[in-house]
């Protein structure tokens, strides 16, 4: 079992649901008892809601507080939490708001932390929260903008791997070999079976007509599905 803390960190949408599976199915890492639905460990889940809420946001907020307080009884329920953790030998967790609360978990694991990246087209990843959440396609975008913004900013010195949920989804084994690499998993234990590319198709559509017009930074610069890990 890994002494690291890993995490699998994307934006919404973008496949971190896929990887925890695959990931899981090693039977190396321990999620403690996750949501099977999302592959989120729910009290993991709430901490992350919690330390928003305490600084006044919810997920789909705009914008972001600079930084991310953690203190009084937030410190001491996360300090709890922590020690609760480390008890069940808990060390890996999956959650799209990592990608903007990747300090404080940072600073609480003492930086004995890797990261798992995934990365999809940004304009498919933002077109499905408008279509699941009924949000509007400037603020997904400016959405996206921002939290890979924060994930680029505060990865720095963490060793990390990046998998792109389309190429995983048309060729699985050659897609995740390097993550396998990277967290030092046989192969052979990874089930392959859980990518069901009709489940998890992505159309891929380039947004070259109503997104181009679109005054948002983030729709001018990824209008042809150019991939933010190659800027």
């Amino acid at each position: 079992m890994s002494d690291k803390m890993t995490f699998v960190i994307g934006f919404h949408k973008t496949g971190t649901s896929i990887v925890s599976r695959l990931i899981n199915s090693t039977g190396k890492f321990n999620a403690g008892k996750i949501d099977e639905t999302i592959c989120e460990n729910p009290t993991m889940l709430t901490a992350n809601d919690l330390i928003l809420g305490h600084n006044g946001i919810k997920w789909y907020d705009l914008p972001l507080p600079n930084e991310f307080t953690v203190d009084g009884s937030m410190k001491n329920y996360l300090q709890g939490l922590k020690t609760i953790i480390g008890r069940a030998k808990i060390n890996f967790f999956k959650d799209p708001r990592f990608c903007i609360l990747l300090p404080v978990w940072r600073g609480f694991f003492d930086d004995n932390v890797q990261v798992v990246l995934t990365s999809r087209n940004p304009f498919d990843a933002c077109r499905s929260l408008e279509r699941i959440y009924d949000m509007r396609k400037d603020h997904a975008c400016n959405l996206y903008e921002q939290y890979m913004l924060r994930l680029f900013r505060d990865l720095k010195g963490l060793p990390h791997a990046t998998v792109q949920m389309e190429m995983l989804m048309s060729d699985p084994k050659n897609t995740f070999k390097p993550i396998a690499n990277f967290l030092d998993i046989d192969m052979d234990e990874v089930n392959f079976n859980l990518v069901d590319e009709k489940r998890w198709r992505h159309r891929g559509e380039k947004y070259n007509g109503e997104y181009k017009k679109s005054p948002q930074p983030i729709a001018e610069k990824y209008r042809n599905g150019d991939m933010v890990w190659e800027t």
